[in-house]
């Protein structure tokens, strides 16, 4: 791929303890959105912060399959290292696209906290509904993509979010079987404009689980860059909404053959 294009992300991960159970990060996990902090020894575009009772990461901008792998990496293991050096040994980072948390996790009042700044369909070009919170105990953890260029216009930002629909967003199903997520975020079309490009906001932690789910995430990034550079045909939005929406892994591998 000979376009100037770059990725980022700012993924999320939950904590759990020795029996699995779902444990805040707040408290143990410095940083917020409003105030990220810069992780010792790391380079600028790193950084660590708590969402919800979730930990969230930024890795900084990146051109290659194996820069994405390692800097993901390079994250997950400072904040496990930074759990162990904090007396908090029994706890591990789970990447995974949502949980059920028991209350004694949820007494701080930003575990309620959802949706601080809202996010946009590509399909309606409107606001998303802020999460309706169905089951007070459920929560999610998502894997958001950054894709960053020049000549960056509303329009353009649109059209890269189909793409990534179609190339991310449609085969994500047949790997995350994870449905719950979506009672929150993650539905099709899902973005954020940002001054240097846009944020695609469809998939779920579960793609920073593995160097391979990580190294699929970058090939579908490229793919979508390509197909949007040379206009290949969208892919119905009705088709769209119906595999990743209602999870329809059928339609999923139809559309992919």
């Amino acid at each position: 791929m000979n376009y100037n294009y770059l990725f980022g992300s700012d993924p999320e991960a939950f904590l759990t303890d020795e029996t699995g159970k779902i444990i805040t990060a707040i408290g143990k996990i410095p940083g917020t959105k409003q105030s990220p902090y810069q992780p010792e020894g790391l380079s600028k575009g790193f950084g660590l912060q708590t969402d919800n009772i979730l930990v969230e990461f930024n890795i900084p901008p990146i051109q290659t399959e194996q820069q994405l792998v390692d800097n993901m990496n390079i994250m997950k293991d400072y904040i496990q290292k930074h759990l162990l050096d904090t007396g908090y040994t029994n706890l591990k980072i789970e990447c995974k696209a949502s949980a059920i948390v028991e209350m004694d996790q949820l007494l701080d009042e930003q575990s309620f906290v959802f949706g601080c700044d809202p996010d946009y369909s590509c399909y309606t070009e409107s606001k998303n509904p802020t999460p309706s919170l169905t089951n007070p105990f459920l929560r999610s953890a998502g894997c958001h993509f950054h894709v960053g260029y020049k000549d960056n216009t509303m329009q353009k930002g649109i059209e890269l979010i189909k793409y990534m629909d179609m190339f991310l967003g449609v085969p994500s199903v047949l790997f995350d079987k994870d449905t719950d997520r979506r009672d929150l975020y993650g539905k099709a079309g899902s973005y954020r404009f940002q001054p240097w490009g846009v944020e695609y906001r469809t998939l779920s932690s579960y793609f920073i689980s593995s160097n391979e789910t990580i190294s699929f995430c970058y090939k579908q990034l490229e793919k979508a860059v390509d197909a949007y550079e040379n206009r290949i045909a969208l892919i119905a939005k009705e088709e769209i909404f119906e595999v990743i929406n209602n999870n329809n892994c059928d339609l999923a591998n139809e559309l992919i053959n």
